[in-house]
């Protein structure tokens, strides 16, 4: 990666917040620090990437990671023309993300270039389209198959193993009850 001073970053989320964070609560952060309505706050937690803020040098953009991971939000600061996320100077801290409870129609990568594993929201599509196969539904015959009414025995009586009683001494055990007041 170039380092220069021309290079221009910008901020992706992608709705995951910080371990120990509750959604709700994060939301609520973002609403006050953008000035935004609830419905747009949900918009940013549907799991698809959204930039919050483009052009950016890499010391604006770092400021803008670590006041964003204050308050709950992971995000990753990445080259503007789509490159690899660039390494953040010198983090506050290392956040867990947490995958988001909303859903996504886009595909993540589950191993990025640098061999770290992440973590795609809840519902995301984790395989390429060209990956993904055709669903072609099966034509399975389920005529000879019946539900049993409650409490009804689902074996036959020539599977059933007979019944033998056992005689056990529990004359030696008590039981001790708390006092009624």
């Amino acid at each position: 990666m170039n380092d220069s001073s021309s290079d221009t970053y910008e901020i992706v989320f992608r709705g995951d917040i910080v371990q120990g964070e509750t959604i709700d609560v994060v939301k609520q952060r973002l609403m006050e620090l953008f000035n935004i309505d609830a419905g747009r706050a949900e918009q940013l937690f549907s799991g698809r990437p959204v930039v919050l803020k483009k052009n950016l040098d890499l010391l604006k953009a770092d400021q803008y990671r670590m006041r964003l991971e204050n308050a709950g939000a992971v995000v990753q600061v990445r080259e503007a023309a789509g490159a690899e996320p660039a390494a953040p100077t010198e983090p506050a801290s290392e956040p867990t993300p947490v995958a988001s409870e909303a859903a996504t129609d886009t595909a993540t990568e589950a191993e990025s270039s640098d061999g770290n594993m992440s973590l795609s929201p809840v519902g995301a599509e984790v395989l390429a389209a060209d990956e993904r196969r055709d669903f072609t539904p099966a034509d399975i015959d389920v005529d000879h198959i019946s539900v049993a009414e409650t409490g009804e025995d689902v074996l036959a009586d020539d599977e059933k193993k007979p019944f033998i009683e056992k005689q056990l001494d529990l004359s030696h055990l008590t039981i001790e009850l708390p006092d009624q007041k």
